[in-house]
């Protein structure tokens, strides 16, 4: 449940099956984990972590294939530094959204 002064930050996360796709795809494993449970604890850990220090997290699920396709658009190699770009891009457009609820008023007193 949202707290009216705790700050929402936006935290990328993969299903197994992304993540697993993501393995497969990428030539360069700079900053993978070897396994998805291995990320999974890792980003459990560092969700829970902003959680106690008052944060409210939400997750962003990355859809792998999205993130394929947008390399190949752009030619862009499958890496650290493109996942980085795309997932804050993703993270952005969260908070755009987030932001666009805000100011449209409920309807009939129905959360939008």
């Amino acid at each position: 449940m949202e707290s009216p002064t705790a700050q929402i930050i936006a935290f990328t996360w993969y299903r197994e099956a992304d993540y697993n796709l993501l393995l497969e795809a990428s030539r360069n494993k700079v900053g993978l984990f070897e396994d998805y449970q291995s990320w999974l604890a890792d980003a459990q850990a560092a969700f829970d972590k902003y959680t106690d220090l008052g944060f409210e997290p939400h997750r962003v699920y990355i859809d792998v294939q999205d993130y394929l396709d947008w390399c190949e658009l752009r030619q862009r190699a499958i890496n650290k530094p493109s996942r980085e770009i795309y997932k804050e891009i993703r993270r952005q457009q969260y908070y755009r959204e987030l932001d666009a609820r805000a100011a449209c008023p409920p309807i009939d007193g129905k959360p939008n």
